[in-house]
């Protein structure tokens, strides 16, 4: 099956489903406070840092869990023992030979 693959750690494409400056605006704001450790990433777990296993662990669950609202299918590819990517799928809707890949890169080393 042929397929779009989107690519990402994205801060950008995440805000496009809502309408609206003001509103996709608001939802960066609000990821960038997740991701940073200014506001909890979900329930009771906040980011102490963005370098340590444990918190790349959180924060690629939490970008899947993003992806994942809007991609028909989402992963973490883990390609070394401490690195990974998390992946987002959206199925071609006709036949086609084409990708389309959107990639970000989420910092996570110290200083």
């Amino acid at each position: 099956m042929i397929r779009t693959s989107l690519s990402l750690l994205l801060l950008v494409l995440i805000p496009l489903a809502s309408f609206g400056q003001q509103s996709a605006l608001n939802e960066q704001k609000e990821l960038l406070a997740r991701l940073t450790g200014h506001k909890p990433i979900r329930a009771n777990v906040q980011l102490k840092d963005r370098y340590t296993q444990e918190s790349r662990k959180i924060t690629a669950e939490y970008l899947k869990g993003l992806i994942g609202e809007f991609c028909d299918e989402s992963e973490i590819d883990n390609y070394s023992p401490t690195g990974n990517n998390v992946v987002g799928t959206i199925f071609a809707t006709s036949q086609t030979d084409r990708w389309i890949v959107i990639g970000a890169h989420y910092d996570s080393v110290k200083d």
